[in-house]
């Protein structure tokens, strides 16, 4: 009788410990990707895998997923691509994470994840890379200038080196002339980590306050 219950013992923390076990792993590949995406609460978006938050306060509208995917139809194979714990998946194409817009439509602020690579985004981001970096940010630049041209869009794009959240990055700041009167100013933003391009898009009509809204990112702990 004592070895049988002995053996019930047994065999229940055994599944206890699994169950213990099981938890932990979907916790940690909630967490994983909740530090990857970043995460909204009341009105903060956080992203500590590039060390940066903001506050948006009611004058700011943040879109959900599903909404996201509907300004952006192509963006819902990477919106499905989540269930990745670890987002190993996401190869087809710029995950959105955050859309915010201003109640007249006027600004917006676009925060998407690529991957580009096993450790790409650590080469890229390390200080010893800068001169291939910028390299590849006046090419992105010529690119856009060009593509822009055959289009016979109005424009004008030049590379950057700003303060973001509290650390220097490199970007690319556009003037696009939607009509002969109004101008749509926009500034993108590098970020990289591990495998992992984060690309924070800022855009203001008519007047350039990108700057203003750059701003509103503070940094946060990794």
């Amino acid at each position: 009788m004592k070895g049988w219950l002995m053996m019930k013992y047994r065999t229940f923390i055994t599944a206890a410990v699994l169950c213990i076990m099981a938890c932990c792993s979907v916790y940690a590949a909630e967490t994983d990707k909740v530090y990857i995406t970043g995460e909204v609460k009341d009105g903060v978006y956080t992203n500590r895998a590039i060390g940066a938050e903001i506050y948006l306060d009611d004058s700011w509208r943040i879109l959900s997923m599903k909404e996201i995917a509907a300004l952006n139809s192509a963006a819902l194979k990477s919106i499905e691509n989540l269930s990745s714990p670890t987002l190993e998946e996401l190869t087809n194409g710029d995950l959105p994470v955050l859309y915010a817009v201003t109640e007249d439509f006027a600004d917006s602020i676009n925060i998407t994840i690529t991957n580009i690579g096993a450790g790409v985004g650590d080469f890229l981001a390390d200080p010893d890379s800068r001169a291939i970096l910028d390299e590849m940010m006046e090419d992105m630049a010529k690119n856009m200038r060009e593509a822009n041209s055959a289009m016979g869009v109005n424009s004008t794009v030049n590379t950057i080196r700003v303060n973001f959240a509290g650390a220097e990055r490199a970007g690319l700041s556009v003037k696009t002339m939607v009509t002969e009167t109004r101008p749509m100013y926009q500034k993108q933003i590098m970020c990289f980590k591990g495998e992992y391009l984060f690309q924070v898009t800022v855009n203001s009509k008519n007047r350039d306050i990108t700057d203003d809204i750059l701003s509103m990112f503070r940094r946060t702990e990794d």
